[in-house]
């Protein structure tokens, strides 16, 4: 069995690593997005069923509890709608935070005011369920936010599976010539360059001695004349 050439088993060890890393990586992110997407398109998927539900839920007298505007954060506060009320229904007082998918038009100060602490408002409640909401119906900008997060999210899947898929069946010393990196070389590839550089040597040797004995002829012929 030939010898193989010093370090030409690393650059295939650390191309499969190198694949491996990214895969995982690749694979991480996919799982990252669909998580993240996954979790607002069913949030968002929930309050338009919801909201189309609420047209033919009772409704009843509640109170509010409390509602005002929550910020957290110093060098970029993020403000959060707090209000809570409670209900009765089926005699049991229950209690809800959401206000309804139409709110998303107006503004958390405008939310706060028009369902002040203590006040009565009229509860939309699902029947025989613990649900409800204070405004009825959805919102053109719900269904555009849906639309916009189920594209993302099949954007950014399709994106990383390609990506994974081309990592995973792309061989280790083609991934690593896409990426710019020298390829690395087998025994045979060593041993076929060596015998062509020892071809081309011997072929440019034997063209210097085929040019040797013309520049002699040469060089005596421009003589001849001098000599005359």
């Amino acid at each position: 069995m030939p010898g193989r050439p010093g370090g030409s088993a690393a650059p295939p060890v650390a191309g499969r690593l190198f694949k491996a890393v990214l895969a995982i990586l690749m694979a991480a992110m996919l799982a990252g997005s669909a998580v993240g997407f996954g979790g607002s398109l069913i949030d968002t998927g929930q309050d338009i069923r919801y909201g189309l539900a609420s047209r033919g839920w009772p409704g009843t007298v509640g109170i509010v509890e409390h509602a005002y505007v929550e910020t957290r954060g110093e060098r970029r506060p993020t403000r959060f709608l707090r209000i809570r009320y409670r209900y009765e229904a089926g005699g049991r007082t229950l209690h809800s935070e959401r206000v309804g998918s139409t709110s998303a038009y107006r503004g958390m100060a405008d939310v706060v005011a028009a369902y002040p602490a203590g006040a009565e408002v009229l509860v939309y409640h699902e029947p025989g369920g613990s649900v409800a909401v204070l405004e009825r119906g959805i919102g053109v900008f719900d269904v555009f936010k849906c639309v916009f997060m189920l594209l993302c999210f099949l954007v950014t899947v399709v994106f990383f599976g390609a990506l994974l898929h081309l990592v995973v069946t792309t061989p280790a010393d083609e991934f690593l010539a896409q990426l710019g990196a020298p390829a690395p070389h087998h025994p045979q590839d060593h041993e076929r360059q060596r015998r062509a550089d020892r071809a081309m040597a011997a072929e440019i040797a034997e063209r210097l001695r085929e040019r040797r004995p013309g520049r002699r002829t040469d060089q005596g012929r421009n003589q001849d004349p001098d000599r005359a």
